[in-house]
């Protein structure tokens, strides 16, 4: 079951630094960042 193991994957924190390590590169393009962030927000939220 996916949403089980969500919370697990939200407890590890190395990767969820990573991760933010590779949004804040990607907040940082100047082309195409509003296409990026709307599937961003889709994964995300």
């Amino acid at each position: 079951n996916p949403l089980r193991e969500l919370p697990a994957n939200l407890l590890q924190l190395p990767r969820l630094e990573k991760f933010d390590l590779r949004w804040v590169k990607l907040h940082a393009l100047p082309i195409g960042w509003g296409e990026l962030e709307a599937r961003g927000c889709q994964v995300i939220c």
